[in-house]
């Protein structure tokens, strides 16, 4: 005899059908009939919309996940500045008059 639990989709199958949708979603607009399918997808346990957004959140930090990543490794690949001297440019000149100026 099946109970009520038998019948109903556990949370990792509802969550593992979001990140299908999410990733479809991902590749452009939906058809009429997978709309109409997310749409009875959606109405079918109350549980499958928090998972869809969930879904969504997760592949936009993933996203910028990998822009930051991209970012890191192109500054990280840039060739290093000079390191900052010491000496202000001016220590070793002298002035109008041709005395050497005193340093700091």
């Amino acid at each position: 005899m099946a109970t009520l639990t038998d019948a109903r989709e556990t949370s990792r199958s509802i969550d593992e059908k979001a990140a299908d949708w999410i990733a479809r979603l991902d590749r452009g607009p939906l058809t009429e009939d997978e709309a109409r399918a997310l749409g009875e997808w959606l109405a079918g346990d109350a549980r499958r919309r928090g998972s869809l957004l969930r879904a969504a959140s997760l592949s936009t930090l993933s996203e910028s996940a990998q822009a930051i990543r991209h970012h890191l490794q192109a500054q990280l690949s840039r060739p290093k500045a000079a390191p900052i001297s010491d000496e202000l440019p001016y220590d070793n000149l002298t002035d109008p008059r041709g005395r050497a100026r005193p340093t700091r």
